[in-house]
């Protein structure tokens, strides 16, 4: 991923980006999405970083969403400097309870 690439990547989930964790199966794991009514972005981004889009039946809108480990962390390196402090945040929650146990 050239610079150009990765500030591209940065400014669109800085804006559009969600980066949390979902649960499966009574543990948690780490997800970056972003949603658009507009698929050419998400088009974009899924052709950089892979992912899945998926649309939204009820409605006009679309969701694009990187669930790899690997290809999450990958990204995370890559781009952690170009986020706000808002964002890194949201990150490092996500890193400290990915594939931690939920206590019930």
């Amino acid at each position: 991923m050239n610079d150009l690439e990765k500030g591209y990547i940065a400014g669109f989930l800085e804006g559009e980006g969600c980066f949390t964790r979902r649960k499966d199966h009574g543990i948690y794991y780490a997800e970056i999405s972003a949603g658009q009514k507009d698929f050419e972005p998400l088009e974009k981004i899924a052709s950089l970083l892979g992912g899945k889009i998926y649309q939204i039946s009820t409605s006009n809108l679309y969701i694009w969403k990187l669930l790899k480990e690997k290809e999450i962390f990958n990204l995370i390196d890559e781009i952690y400097l170009l986020l706000s402090k808002r964002r890194r945040d949201q990150i490092d929650t996500m890193k400290k309870f990915h594939k931690s146990k939920i206590i019930q």
